[in-house]
């Protein structure tokens, strides 16, 4: 194991023990393991947040026409995300990246942001009708 693949787990590690800590889980987040997601709605895939430019291509290819953003400035630093080229590449290719942050592993902010949040993310697709079902 490389020094650099040695942090990026141990940044992993740490993360994953906070988040196990404060939400009583025992779920574990490998950040190295690159971006994931899965579809929940037709028109809807929930995930892991985005990490290189490469990954909003791989969302256009599944159809994706939103990038509904969660995390926090704090948790893309963490784990040292650019999301400069990010957003650059969403442009690009018309995928709108709408950030809406939420305190990560914090049921309280949780109950408080997540219903603007649906709010706007409903918004945000109402003004895309024509988005295709996701793949």
């Amino acid at each position: 194991m490389t020094e650099t693949d040695a942090k990026s787990d141990a940044t992993s590690t740490e993360y994953s023990e906070v988040m196990k800590k404060k939400m009583g889980s025992t779920l574990t987040y490998k950040h190295e393991d690159g971006m994931n997601y899965a579809k929940a709605f037709d028109r809807i895939i929930v995930g892991s947040c985005l990490q290189t430019a490469a990954d909003v291509d791989t969302l256009k290819n599944e159809g994706v026409g939103i990038v509904f953003c969660l995390q926090e400035d704090k948790d893309m630093a963490h784990f040292n995300l650019d999301l400069g080229p990010i957003l650059k590449r969403a442009e690009e290719v018309g995928i709108k990246h709408v950030r809406n942050p939420i305190r990560d592993f914090d049921p309280l902010s949780l109950r408080r942001h997540l219903p603007e949040a649906v709010k706007r993310l409903a918004a945000e697709m109402a003004a895309r009708p024509t988005d295709p079902e996701i793949g």
